[in-house]
């Protein structure tokens, strides 16, 4: 006779705390396996939840897709706001490229933008405007005070910021990968690239003198 089949250990949460967790799973699961992640058995099996209690939360795999959107979208524009925070314009161009291109170089937040963009979900992708207004006022007011023309400065900031996120995000999609095609010399460190980027773009733009860093 078999052994009985093992079910998952569950735990008993509040309606919220469930979907909170369950949102948890499949984010750490996207992250990891991209879409594979995402089938609803798997996520059940690995939040220790029934198949039932996952549709009783979202009601189906695109429900379920469609929060964890929203989940990833809210946190990435809470936190890149986060850096921009009040009206302080002291914070240098290069932290603020540099700071953006960490944001986006997560292999998670990477798949999202990628996901986004291949689904054709302009709405979502747009709902990042906000805090992209906010860098780009941040880098026209070093523009402005570089003494670049207004709508040169414009330029240049949107240049920067085009830059770096689409940068970030091959890093976050391909970056582990290139590494193993070329790993780090022995006993050379490397440069952050989002130091190395932000040097690069800000020192052609005219924002570092020669033979700053």
């Amino acid at each position: 006779m078999a052994p009985p089949r093992s079910e998952p250990r569950r735990t008993r949460r509040q309606a919220g705390d469930a979907r909170e967790h369950i949102l948890a799973v499949a984010e750490e699961r996207f992250s990891t396996l991209g879409l594979d992640g995402l089938k609803l058995v798997e996520i059940a099996a690995a939040a220790g939840v029934r198949h039932s209690t996952l549709l009783h939360h979202f009601g189906s795999a695109a429900g379920l897709h469609e929060a964890l959107v929203e989940r990833i979208v809210g946190r990435l524009v809470a936190e890149t706001s986060a850096i921009l925070q009040g009206d302080d314009l002291r914070l240098s161009a290069s932290a603020a490229a540099s700071a953006v291109y960490r944001l986006f170089a997560r292999e998670g937040t990477a798949k999202l933008v990628a996901w986004l963009a291949l689904a054709g979900a302009e709405p979502k992708i747009e709902s990042l405007g906000a805090p992209f207004d906010r860098i780009l006022e941040r880098l026209e007011a070093h523009t402005r005070e570089a003494g670049f023309p207004a709508a040169e400065g414009k330029a240049l900031a949107r240049a920067i910021v085009r830059i770096t996120v689409t940068s970030a995000i091959g890093e976050g999609l391909a970056g582990s990968r290139l590494d193993r095609v070329m790993p780090p010399e022995e006993g050379v460190q490397d440069l952050p690239l989002e130091t190395a980027l932000a040097t690069l773009i800000l020192k052609a733009g005219g924002f570092l003198d020669e033979g700053q860093l």
